[in-house]
């Protein structure tokens, strides 16, 4: 468990142990009595917060004029002009200074401020110098990912921090407003036109003709409100949701993980990517809005605040956490189900088949089985990255667990529950957390938490593409029947010969994935064989380019347990194993 210490505004930031051995993040003054040595405590001096652990500040104020949604963070600026920041601040991005501001803008694990003066204030991380910020009069600021823009009251440009794209060195202007994405940059002219520049890999840095009155330069993709208040985007289009921006008036747009604007009517309309309801806002008269990595906050008419998305680091209060998916508190989803049984849009004989499948696993009390995961990458019908991949899978009712791969002599990943604590190693590190009540918990941790899914696929759907959370799917029917009830089309293929006994075939038809199971005829309906094939975006050697995967997933050795040995979900870390508060921490700290 990580343990907080002390104020969350010190930036002198230890890293240390407690009498039981657990990680603790705190100050000098929290430090005292704890085992700190001095080794640890130079090292997080001279090379800042440790990236193996969270560590959130601040509380969201009750009113505010303006608001900033950054990577796991956010910033407002009150209604006095100071600044409140709240949610992730590993790098002190959530730690304002004191000060009266007119504006902010958060960035990915920085932040920066205009002051009343005109100055400007940056802090958080500062290893490209995107926390330094040149001196002069400013009228606005924008943080990126790496870096950051100003506009000066003369109408010019400034960037300083990372330029590997170029997109810290700007064009001649003037300019009236500025926004600072990932690798790119696009800026608003005073004469209406856009001018952007660096990262070009999916034409970000491509705008369209104007004239524009706003723009938003998000990771790969751009907005800009036009002069009619109509809205267009530019750069990566996603192939699995629709983030073509909707019609109407608009006043305000902003790109981030997903799009929001604000329309000429004050209401907000959201689109793309909506894991945790990042795409879902609230109703309400809005004047301004921000989106961030995962999450958006919005400021309404009267100055209360609104946020939604992920909540996981405190940044969007109201919002959701990838826990709360798991104990049923879910997002609107972007594409709402039909709300028609699944069992009523499949072919008969798959239906039959499906539910003897269904009965059959529900009335098992616990399996072993080692199933096989065989994957083929195909770009441009080019065959790459072959990986055969196998793992032994434990599952006991309720929800005990035990998976690991047993293909390598020493596992990168290994999952232990044993009905009160589920472990979690991967990579040397070590993490516990209070065990979900069942399968379908440990699935939502394992296939639907952003430390394991870096697909971008629909949640449901990914079920279908790992071996070990088809075992633990098929066990929790209703998370099968997740899938099954997101699919287009369930047919049955016919009756096969495989290795001399008879197998049912179907086939399920999603919007971005298919499927075919293999499933016993005689004996038990044990499913035998998955080969989920996907197709997806991918950029490559800066082009959009057509991924396909094919997957072939192998149970042919299901055993029934009633009981298993002593020990078999039991965890007892490997020597020289770090225990952390979030692997997930680890994974997605930036290197």
């Amino acid at each position: 468990m990580l343990a907080l210490a002390g104020s969350a505004a010190s930036q002198t930031i230890m890293r240390c142990l407690d009498a039981s051995g657990n990680l603790v993040i705190t100050n000098e003054a929290g430090a005292a009595g704890l085992k700190c040595s001095s080794v640890l405590k130079e090292k997080e001096k001279a090379q800042g917060p440790s990236p193996h652990a969270y560590v959130t500040a601040g509380v969201p104020p009750a009113r505010v004029g303006a608001v900033s949604a950054g990577g796991r963070h956010t910033c407002g600026v009150k209604t006095d002009g100071s600044l409140a920041c709240w949610g992730l601040d590993d790098y002190g991005q959530a730690t304002p200074p004191a000060g009266q501001f007119t504006q902010v803008s958060a960035g990915f694990l920085h932040t920066c401020g205009v002051k009343t003066d005109g100055s400007l204030a940056c802090w958080g991380r500062n290893d490209s110098g995107q926390a330094t910020p040149p001196t002069g009069q400013f009228t606005q600021v924008s943080a990126g990912q790496y870096h950051a823009c100003g506009v000066r009251r003369d109408g010019t440009l400034a960037c300083w921090g990372r330029n590997g794209n170029g997109e810290a060195t700007p064009p001649a202007g003037p300019f009236s407003q500025v926004s600072a994405g990932a690798g790119h940059t696009c800026g608003a002219k005073r004469d209406g036109t856009l001018a952007c520049w660096g990262s070009n890999r999916v034409g970000e840095v491509t705008p369209p003709a104007g004239p524009f009155t706003q723009v938003s330069a998000g990771f790969f993709r751009t907005c800009g409100v036009k002069g009619d208040g109509s809205l267009a985007c530019w750069g990566e289009k996603s192939l699995f949701v629709e983030d073509d921006p909707p019609a109407g008036r608009f006043r305000q747009v902003s790109a981030g993980g997903n799009t929001c604007g604000v329309r000429t009517d004050g209401s907000l309309a959201c689109w793309g990517d909506n894991r945790l309801g990042r795409a879902t806002p609230p109703a309400g008269a809005f004047t301004q809005v921000s989106v961030g990595a995962g999450h958006a906050c919005g400021v309404k008419g009267d100055g209360s605040l609104a946020c939604w998305g992920d909540n996981s680091l405190g940044q969007a209060p109201g919002g959701l956490t990838w826990r709360e998916t798991a104990v049923g508190r879910q997002p609107v989803p972007a594409e709402a189900p039909t709300g028609e049984a699944w069992s009523k849009r499949a072919a008969p004989e798959a239906a039959r088949v499906l539910e003897r499948v269904r009965a059959h696993y529900g009335a098992l009390k616990g399996v072993s089985v080692n199933p096989l995961h065989r994957s083929t990458e195909t770009v441009e019908g080019v065959e790459r990255r072959p990986d055969v991949v196998s793992w032994t899978v434990l599952a006991a009712r309720p929800n005990r667990v035990a998976m690991w791969r047993t293909d390598v002599k020493v596992s990168p990943f290994i999952l232990v529950g044993d009905g009160k604590v589920l472990w979690t190693y991967l990579g040397n590190m070590y993490e516990g957390r209070e065990a979900p009540a069942s399968f379908g918990g440990v699935i939502d941790v394992l296939g639907l938490d952003p430390e394991f899914d870096f697909t971008r696929q629909p949640q449901p759907e990914q079920v279908l593409k790992s071996a070990y959370l088809v075992v633990l799917a098929l066990l929790d029917w209703a998370r099968f029947e997740a899938v099954l009830a997101g699919a287009e089309k369930i047919e049955y293929v016919g009756r096969e010969n495989v290795g001399g006994s008879a197998r049912d075939r179907i086939r399920i038809i999603a919007p971005r994935l298919d499927a075919d199971l293999w499933v016993r005829v005689a004996g038990d309906p044990w499913v035998d064989r998955i080969e989920p094939d996907e197709r997806k975006q991918l950029v490559l050697h800066g082009k959009a380019m057509i991924q396909r995967v094919r997957q072939e997933l192998l149970f042919e050795d299901w055993r029934v347990r009633g009981a298993f040995p002593a020990g078999s979900f039991s965890f007892k870390p490997p020597a020289g194993a770090e225990k952390v508060d979030s692997i997930r921490g680890w994974m997605m700290a930036p290197r």
